[in-house]
């Protein structure tokens, strides 16, 4: 116990040399610490943006962020393209008094609707949420509003799981697979520590996935916003995340916040036509723009592989020996 003391201890005087306010406590069952950072007397306001889909999910989503979330400074804006059926306008129109819509009829890609939302958005941090996630703890919030407090932190992921609970998203590494992979995917329980405990840490990857992102909205901003021209459908957030590093912000990521990612069959489904020649331009600017990481993710071990997100060691090895 005296072991768990002292490393409590050690991150409780780094905080209190470094000047912030947070609180330190072990996590059960092992000797790894956590940190509740804690929010400014007037906490920024934050701007939940949803990016809409189907109605069923969207009633779904934005009803557990409204019910469940206790964090005192929110609103919730999404944006109609004008493709809503009448049950979702109905969905809609029953909830104006906290929700905000944004019509805009143009074609927009999902990163233009995202955009759109931003422009429109009175927070101080912007949020990014698809609509088929569901929250399931009254605190998401308060720990990702928490981590963006930490100095250098521009945008923050959560913890994303199946509706089984096993993890979808730990954060994304660069170069993965051809791409952009996340390790720990059906691998781990939500309750999983993970390969050297990833799984119950707070650590900064190099990008997250925008089916949950907050970012602050000076460095979104200062950036740019998401690539309207590059990254239309795919990699928008990836794209998102390695702009900030460049500008000087780090991508942090809390495993404190939970939220179940539910898809529908056709979201990972044969992908052809127009689509699939849009992907291919995406994942060749992709290789283009940012082939320096995908090379070497720095956030990543380079003793590990990438040819899939088993966190296994990489053969051969990906570095020469010494």
């Amino acid at each position: 116990p005296y072991v768990f003391a002292a490393s409590r201890l050690a991150v409780e005087e780094h905080l209190a040399r470094m000047g912030l306010e947070a609180e330190v406590t072990t996590l059960w069952a092992s000797s790894f610490n956590r940190i509740r950072w804690a929010l400014p007397a007037n906490p920024p306001r934050v701007s939940v943006i949803v990016l809409p889909r189907s109605g069923e999910r969207l009633r779904r989503c934005i009803e557990s962020i409204r019910i469940l979330t206790m964090y005192p400074e929110l609103e919730i804006i999404m944006v109609d393209d004008g493709g809503f059926r009448p049950p979702m306008r109905d969905l809609l129109r029953e909830r104006a008094e906290w929700l905000t819509v944004i019509e805009n009829r143009d074609d927009l890609s999902d990163s233009a609707q995202r955009n759109v939302a931003a422009k429109a958005a009175s927070g101080d941090v912007l949020c990014f949420v698809t609509d088929d996630i569901e929250v399931l703890s009254d605190s998401w919030l308060h720990d990702v509003v928490g981590t963006l407090q930490y100095p250098g932190i521009g945008c923050v992921g959560v913890k994303l799981l199946y509706p089984d609970l096993l993890v979808q998203h730990a954060g994304f590494v660069i170069g993965m697979g051809g791409t952009v992979g996340s390790p720990h995917r059906f691998a781990f329980h939500r309750l999983g520590s993970g390969y050297s405990g990833l799984l119950r840490l707070a650590h900064c990857p190099s990008a997250v996935s925008w089916a949950c992102l907050a970012v602050r909205k000076d460095a979104f901003d200062d950036v740019g916003g998401f690539s309207e021209e590059h990254f239309t459908g795919m990699f928008g957030d990836v794209d998102l995340c390695l702009r900030l590093h460049e500008a000087g912000w780090l991508t942090g990521w809390t495993p404190h916040a939970e939220l179940i990612r539910y898809q529908l069959p056709q979201d990972g489904g044969m992908i052809d036509g127009a689509d699939a020649i849009r992907i291919d331009r995406d994942i060749r600017y992709l290789h283009q723009r940012w082939g320096k990481w995908m090379e070497d993710d720095p956030a990543y071990n380079p003793n590990l592989t990438l040819a899939h997100e088993s966190v296994s060691l990489a053969w051969p090895p990906r570095r020469p020996f010494a």
